[in-house]
């Protein structure tokens, strides 16, 4: 008798399978209006980010337009990267000075002490100059910080 109950059972457990729920869902969902909705937000991000990219490659060709008082992302790592500012340019290179992002931070600021570096400038992307506050501190906003990653993703070098 115990065999004859467990027919109905996996493992002594009673079957809740992906498969009932989804066909409870196309009941509600007869259309499959979310599944369209998703694939709509999932193209939407792709081609946004393909646009993204394709800034990144026309950013690559202004690049060697950088100078004193720009602000540049520095590539560190896959997806890692370092806002700074060009203070000196020497034939194809730059000094530039970074600034730090405190942790759990949503803003920029000087260090104490000075933190910089010589790179190619063929090495850095060009981005937006921050806003900054009266108490100092340098934002970027959300879309420009995501424009930003989004570039440094597709880039293929390292500084």
């Amino acid at each position: 008798m115990e065999q004859e109950a467990r027919k109905d059972t996996v493992d002594g457990m009673k079957p809740t399978s992906r498969a009932k729920a989804d066909v409870k869902e196309s009941r509600n969902d007869p259309e499959g209006k979310r599944e369209q909705e998703a694939r709509k937000d999932t193209e939407g991000r792709m081609e946004q980010e393909a646009r993204m990219e394709q800034e990144a490659r026309k950013d690559t060709e202004t690049r060697m337009d950088i100078k004193v008082g720009s602000f540049v992302a520095v590539k560190a790592g896959r997806q890692k990267w370092y806002a700074g500012l060009i203070t000196q340019v020497d034939g194809d290179e730059g000094d530039v000075r970074f600034l730090h992002r405190p942790p759990g931070a949503d803003y920029y600021i000087w260090p104490t002490e000075v933190d910089s570096s010589w790179l190619r400038i063929d090495k850095v992307l060009p981005i937006s100059p921050p806003t900054v506050s009266s108490r100092g501190l340098r934002r970027w906003a959300d879309e420009e910080l995501n424009r930003i990653d989004i570039q440094i993703r597709a880039l293929d070098f390292e500084a």
